[in-house]
Formats: C-alpha cells, structure tokens, sequence
C-alpha cells in the first residue's frame, strides 16, 4: 500500500533510499531540509556541500526522477534543465561535436 503515496518522504529517507545516506548530515548542516529545495539544487550547490563527483551524477538522475514524482518541474531546473548540467563533462570527453557546421563557413 505505500507504494502509491509516501506522504511527506524527509531528505534523509530520500537519500538512504538512493544508498546516500553519508550526506544527511551535510543537507542539514546547510538547511536544504525540504525534498522541494533539495529538488531545485544544481550540481554546484550539491559539489559544495561535499559531495562526491559520482555520487553527484547517481544524485542528479535520482533528482531529476523525484522532480517529477513531487510535481515540481518547475523548479529552476525547469524540467530539462538538468541536461545542462549533465551534458557538460560529457559533451568534451566525448571529442566530437554535432553542431560543426554552424562553426565552420561554407566553401568557396
């Protein structure tokens, strides 16, 4: 029957449930105390509480996820907003770029 509705799901049972619960103290600590707030966190709000880069990424999917659970889509990730902040260590390790042609002036 909980699977339905987790009535009010606190930071801390959100991030135990996502194997994260090293970083309840550090989410008080700093008063992102509200699965609202914690869903409207950018990757450089998460990285300054000390968080580990890889546990950052597992953190970001799993925000983008309950985003949509809790209705707030919009927060100032705005939805898609997060591919921002996903695709940049992505877009350079991968080397090549789609949008080249835009770059590059036509030929003569």
């Amino acid at each position: 029957g909980v699977e339905e509705e987790v009535p009010e799901e606190t930071v801390t049972t959100w991030l135990d449930k996502n194997n994260l619960g090293q970083y309840a103290q550090a989410f008080d600590e700093e008063g992102w105390d509200s699965l609202d707030a914690v869903a409207s966190m950018s990757e450089a709000d998460l990285l300054q509480l000390g968080i580990k880069r890889g546990h950052v990424r597992r953190m970001m999917l799993a925000l983008h996820k309950e985003k949509w659970r809790l209705g707030t889509a919009h927060s100032n990730l705005g939805g898609r907003g997060d591919a921002r902040g996903d695709g940049r260590g992505e877009a350079g390790a991968g080397g090549h770029s789609q949008g080249r042609r835009s770059s590059s002036p036509p030929e003569r």
